[in-house]
């Protein structure tokens, strides 16, 4: 198991919530409710800047990518559990044990199912309720919260199991 950034992979990933929204927020998915529920209307996409927009968003997508990686790699907590100032040594005691111990479980629970997971449980226990009470001092509906947070944990499922079935 290698540890180094694979920057396709995370770029790839950080695209995911653009595709996926191109689909969700479609008149014909989602995208009459959600508008019915903000009060944002067709028109109002005539005043904004949408190559902004796109560009923050994958900015923010990186950051999700990464906070996803070591949440759905279960070996990156264990390498957090080893380091030490020498564990960038190769010679030192805590990097021969987490390479030996890399070599025999470093692929264990690796698969696109695995990572769909725990990016499901992040969705419900972290997106849920900062969009759940972000909403309630807003004044917004239920059907605002699960239509967002449906968004939302659909994107963590399908980054979370591309994260750790690839990376």
């Amino acid at each position: 198991m290698d540890f180094k950034l694979n920057w396709i992979l995370i770029l790839s990933t950080a695209i995911i919530p653009l595709i996926t929204g191109f689909v969700w927020y479609n008149p014909g998915v989602f995208g009459k409710i959600w508008m019915k529920e903000t009060g944002v209307m067709m028109d109002d996409a005539k005043n904004v800047n949408m190559a902004k927009i796109m560009i923050i968003s994958i900015v923010y997508s990186l950051l999700i990518t990464m906070v996803l990686t070591p949440i759905v790699i279960h070996q990156f907590g264990f390498f957090s559990m080893l380091a030490t100032p020498d564990s960038f040594d190769p010679n030192s005691e805590n990097a021969k044990l987490f390479t030996s111990l890399i070599e025999k479980y470093g692929n264990n629970f690796r698969t696109f199912k695995h990572g769909a997971f725990h990016g499901f449980l992040t969705g419900i226990f972290l997106v849920l309720p900062v969009v759940g009470t972000s909403s309630l001092y807003e004044g917004r509906s239920w059907r605002y919260v699960l239509i967002t947070c449906g968004y939302w944990i659909l994107n963590f499922m399908l980054m979370g199991g591309i994260i750790c079935a690839f990376a």
